[in-house]
């Protein structure tokens, strides 16, 4: 039913779709501002990221060239696999290879030279991903791997947990498009586990950025495959049509909160623990998304209590996202409250530092629309330069504050 591939494979793919995805620009990450005009947005830092990722492409072939042929062995099975009764020997690959090694080089060259550039235009930006792209599909190994999808291993997911599940979903009348479907979150979440290795290296923190464009490409395929797929064999069970619109809605609106707001402006920042802080974030926001759709679907499909918990090493409940944001909110609450009663610059200083932790911990769990407010007003708060500023404006925080709270508190999870 599911049988993973050579880990060297899923990753080769990954790297070669995610450049392809990152020269798409609904898919970078971009504010909606920055979209809007991108045609005088400076594309200079997003090809220092494709060039990071032409590394390691380069890095993968040169492993599956080394003395050890198993990964040569195993990438020629998946390629014969993808074109059943296609030519293909050990000997063709390996030179076809050499040749797509000495190719990427020439491209990391030329992208190296431009990069030198003060700018780059979105017509040039856009040029590069044709060339580029048209390199990887029109070539013989590469092409293939557009045409396949490399299935990939189970990672950290303890898959004992979920047999029962999987078992009962197959017999179901959508069973095998439900399977896929569950494979596409699986996937994702291998996604998710590599890009946390890669940024152990510092130098590779371009490269894992692309693989963010991929992923936001690989949920817009989940959701075209959910209403063009499931949703018209759904039809006659509106339980599970609703189910699976509520997931296609909530994570359009994290990937939103990652792509426009997280990573907004990662690819130009200097400081290399901001830089890291916000891809943690991000992993963190994504992963906690799809562990979520992943239990949401294995519940809701085989009609069995999961316990997430046992099946992931990290997992949080939106139950217990939302008891951590409320103590967080009451906490800030509490602050603002005693700098308003005391009003002294070193209540106001505790009461910002615990903003300023609220911003970096707890945002993440708020609804997307309640993003954009918090954020002003911590830019607000930064830019105030007398006590009468920030006393005014800690009444009005104040008063938005409360009402959050209220919402929060009436949260459906917390019914349960």
């Amino acid at each position: 039913m599911y049988t993973p591939t050579d880990e060297r494979i899923f990753e080769l793919e990954m790297w070669i779709k995610g450049i392809s995805a990152f020269f798409q620009v609904e898919y970078l990450p971009l504010s909606a501002y920055e979209k809007e005009h991108a045609s005088l947005y400076n594309f200079r830092s997003e090809i220092g990221c494709v060039r990071a990722v032409l590394g390691k492409i380069q890095s993968a072939l040169n492993d599956m060239l080394g003395p050890d042929r198993a990964h040569l062995g195993s990438f020629m099975l998946y390629l014969q696999g993808l074109q059943p009764g296609s030519e293909l020997t050990s000997e063709s690959l390996h030179g076809d290879l050499l040749v797509a090694l000495e190719r990427i080089q020439d491209l990391e060259r030329i992208l190296a030279e431009e990069q030198n550039l003060s700018f780059i235009s979105l017509q040039t930006y856009l040029a590069n991903g044709r060339i580029v792209g048209a390199f990887l599909k029109d070539y013989l190994a590469f092409g293939r791997i557009f045409q396949g999808e490399a299935k990939p291993a189970w990672g950290n997911i303890q898959k004992g947990q979920i047999k029962e599940h999987l078992r009962i979903i197959k017999k179901h009348p959508a069973g095998k498009d439900l399977l896929t479907l569950i494979i596409a979150h699986i996937k994702a979440l291998r996604y998710l586990e590599i890009i946390g290795d890669t940024i152990e290296d510092r130098n590779a923190y371009p490269a894992a950025v692309v693989i963010f464009a991929l992923l936001h490409s690989h949920l817009q395929k989940i959701g075209q495959f959910i209403t063009q797929r499931l949703d018209p064999k759904l039809k006659g069970e509106p339980a599970y049509v609703a189910c699976l619109d509520s997931l296609l809605f909530s994570s359009r609106m994290e990937m939103r909160k990652v792509m426009e707001i997280e990573l907004v402006d990662v690819t130009v920042l200097l400081d290399p623990k901001c830089v890291r802080a916000k891809l943690e974030d991000s992993i963190g926001i994504l992963r906690d998304l799809f562990q979520q759709n992943l239990v949401y679907l294995l519940e809701t499909f085989s009609l069995k209590e999961l316990d997430g918990s046992k099946l992931f090493p990290y997992y949080e409940t939106r139950r217990d996202q939302t008891l951590i944001l409320l103590d967080d909110l009451k906490a800030l609450d509490k602050a603002l409250q005693e700098f308003r009663d005391k009003g002294s610059r070193h209540d106001y200083q505790r009461f910002f530092d615990i903003l300023l932790a609220f911003q970096g911990r707890s945002m993440r769990f708020l609804m997307y629309k309640d993003w954009g407010p918090i954020e002003r007003f911590v830019a607000d708060f930064k830019n105030s330069a007398t006590m009468k500023q920030r006393e005014i404006l800690a009444h009005q925080f104040g008063v938005y504050l409360k009402t959050l709270i209220g919402f929060v508190t009436k949260r459906a999870v917390l019914a349960s």
